[in-house]
């Protein structure tokens, strides 16, 4: 049976592209973990697979490869969603960081389409056009009355990394976001609670540009209407 499988970097992005299915196309999903085997799956309908696999270098593994391969054979489509992260241009902790920057993945992938004569479409976080993580993404959507919250969380960074200690852990992106769910006392893989996240693909125009490109691979009658309006407007 053809399906739609979609590769990711990890359990954030996992989690992540589950909600904005079931938010945005109606599609439940259920997570599986199977700890014999190098995968996280979480499985959407019998149509839909997300696989957390790494980034750019783990998809040269011939596993993964061949399953996208199959996965073509069968009928089915795949997708790729990763990290852009950031190129050498960057300054700071940012500079030269995983995949290196949208324009050096967006060319991994290129290339590994034509190398490996494998076939899928792709998505660089944070907004598929400029260097990013999918935490640049989801610190968008941090809803207007929790953004205090957020500033109180940023000023402490910004305190500790003025200080003269040696070895001090100062949080980066990711620990800013769980710190922000901790004082909250929320899971920190719950994207649909809309007391801590706002999911508006119309106030959010990163998250409606996700959902634009989304749509080109699931049915659109359950589709948040505003979606019609961005892709007018794209």
């Amino acid at each position: 049976m053809s399906k739609i499988l979609i590769f990711c970097e990890g359990i954030t992005d996992l989690f992540f592209i589950g909600h904005c299915l079931d938010k945005f196309f109606g599609l439940e999903f259920k997570y599986i973990y199977n700890k014999k085997k190098p995968l996280n799956e979480c499985i959407i309908t019998h149509k839909c697979e997300i696989v957390g696999i790494g980034g750019c270098e783990k998809l040269t593994n011939p596993l993964y490869l061949d399953r996208l391969r199959d996965n073509t054979a069968e009928g089915g489509r795949n997708i790729i969603i990763f990290d852009a992260d950031f190129g050498p241009e960057a300054v700071g902790e940012k500079k030269g960081t995983g995949n290196n920057g949208f324009v050096n993945a967006k060319r991994k992938l290129e290339d590994i389409q034509k190398t490996k004569e494998v076939e899928f479409d792709f998505y660089l976080w944070h907004n598929n056009a400029n260097d990013g993580e999918v935490e640049d993404l989801l610190a968008k959507l941090i809803p207007e009355n929790k953004k205090k919250l957020m500033d109180c969380i940023n000023n402490h960074k910004e305190c500790l990394s003025s200080l003269e200690i040696d070895n001090l852990m100062v949080p980066d992106k990711k620990k800013v976001l769980g710190y922000y769910l901790y004082s909250l006392q929320h899971d920190l893989h719950d994207y649909q609670n809309n007391d801590v996240w706002h999911l508006s693909i119309t106030d959010i125009s990163d998250l409606g540009k996700f959902a634009t490109f989304l749509q080109k691979y699931f049915a659109s009658n359950n589709v948040n209407d505003g979606l019609a309006e961005i892709a007018t407007n794209a």
